[in-house]
């Protein structure tokens, strides 16, 4: 009897500390993360493999930096250090605690290479960079509330991809040039900033029939410019393309097909659009035989 009436006692007074004390009662949010993009929309329209979405999270993104910042003021309560993600969860999560009852804008940034603030550079030095994804969530943390949420990890950037098939041998280089794409995003999914981009592929370093590159999405409005050269292995001589007119998406696959007839010493240049292949040009590249 008298342990039982201990036990409501002790009940009574726990109970009352929470009530009383709420708004001393530490916050605890916890933000599970998880990859919203994992194939990219249109991979099956244009025959990419498609990637396992039941692999762990660190197969898509294998970094993450956190900011947490007051809605209101715009000042920084929460600023992480790079994080490498590890293990085999398919999930990863942030918890917050202790901070002040408010409004919270949460974001988070994967495959950083460098410390971010509420914008991020997406080329810097014209360099294609990461495949960079962001996540943004809102926040109200009410004290001695535990609350949970889920912020899907979008990607920033779309993908070029140029596949070449019968490339002689001849050819050890290709530059790609690209202009007209954005150069910055921040965390209202706003692009801003312009930026050009160079990419150079050696036969020496990975075959060269398939390669690709991460871009930000064309300027709204505008055409993105892509010139590709191709460099023989005797000499710094280069057969260049015309400016291709392409267009760059969020999480969008711009494929294009260089097909070396042999025959003709021709080189067709193939882009998917609306749905189909269309061939857009014919380059002679016999004067780089010579």
């Amino acid at each position: 009897m008298r342990v039982a009436a201990l036990l409501i006692l002790f009940t009574l007074f726990f109970t009352s500390c929470i009530k009383d004390s709420l708004s001393e009662c530490p916050s605890l949010f916890k933000v599970n993360l998880f990859v919203k993009d994992k194939n990219y929309f249109n991979s099956s329209e244009i025959g990419e493999p498609f990637i396992d979405e039941n692999l762990p999270f660190r197969q898509y993104i294998n970094n993450i930096h956190y900011r947490l910042q007051n809605a209101e003021t715009g000042k920084i309560v929460l600023n992480s250090a790079i994080i490498v993600v590890t293990g085999e969860a398919k999930e990863m999560s942030i918890t917050i605690d202790d901070i002040p009852e408010g409004e919270y804008k949460l974001t988070v940034w994967g495959n950083i290479e460098g410390v971010g603030t509420e914008s991020y550079i997406l080329h810097d030095n014209n360099k294609e960079k990461t495949d960079l994804y962001m996540g943004v969530v809102r926040l109200n943390v009410a004290k001695g509330v535990a609350q949970d949420k889920s912020l899907g990890m979008e990607r920033t950037k779309g993908k070029l991809l140029l596949r070449l098939k019968n490339l002689p041998e001849f050819i050890n280089k290709i530059e790609e040039n690209i202009t007209s794409v954005y150069g910055s995003i921040n965390n209202e999914w706003l692009y801003s900033n312009v930026a050009n981009v160079q990419k150079v592929f050696l036969r020496s370093e990975l075959p060269l029939s398939r390669m690709s590159t991460f871009l930000a999405p064309s300027i709204a409005g505008e055409e993105t410019g892509l010139r590709i050269s191709l460099f023989t292995k005797e000499s710094e001589t280069s057969v260049f393309t015309p400016s291709i007119a392409i267009s760059i998406n969020r999480n969008e696959i711009t494929a294009i097909t260089m097909d070396y007839n042999a025959v003709q010493s021709q080189l067709e240049i193939w882009l998917y659009i609306n749905n189909e292949w269309t061939l857009i040009e014919k380059l002679d590249i016999s004067q780089v035989l010579n």
